[in-house]
């Protein structure tokens, strides 16, 4: 069992780890120690512009409102989805997730707002998921210092 300390003072993250062994594939590699040191403040500074770019993840679809068929019409242009799949969609509000894979946010914006102007409603949704979290970039960091350590 590796030994391991870690520590935090004055928003810096301290590990150190003796004799670490993991394995990459069939291949086992050792390292004697690895001491990495990370800024908090870095990783939170890195993660924070990501989360205010943040791409919508999709789109909540929640109901049609008065104009029913103006909606289908709408869904159908949006998602590019043939008639029968677009009405499916707009009847089975609430609770429709409507993917915006490859739509940019002006055009995801655009679509609710359009639903709305129908009295419709709907909602963007954004997903922490596809954001890196921080430790999602501790864990980028360590691995990047492992294997300086290795070579």
């Amino acid at each position: 069992m590796p030994a391991s300390k870690l520590s935090f003072k004055e928003n810096h993250l301290k590990l150190e780890v003796e004799g670490l062994e993991f394995t990459v594939g069939s291949e086992v590699l050792r390292a004697e120690r690895l001491s990495i040191e990370l800024d908090v403040n870095d990783l939170l500074r890195a993660k924070l512009p990501a989360l205010a770019d943040g791409q919508p993840a999709g789109i909540n679809f929640i109901s049609f409102g008065e104009k029913k068929i103006m909606c289908i019409k709408e869904v159908r242009a949006f998602t590019g989805m043939g008639l029968r799949d677009s009405k499916q969609i707009v009847e089975q509000a609430p609770n429709v997730f409507i993917d915006t894979t490859g739509k940019s946010e002006a055009e995801c914006e655009a679509f609710v707002k359009a639903i709305e102007e129908y009295t419709g409603r709907a909602e963007l949704v954004r997903s922490a998921m596809t954001v890196p979290s921080v430790m999602d970039k501790l864990r980028e960091m360590i691995t990047e210092a492992l294997s300086k350590e290795v070579q």
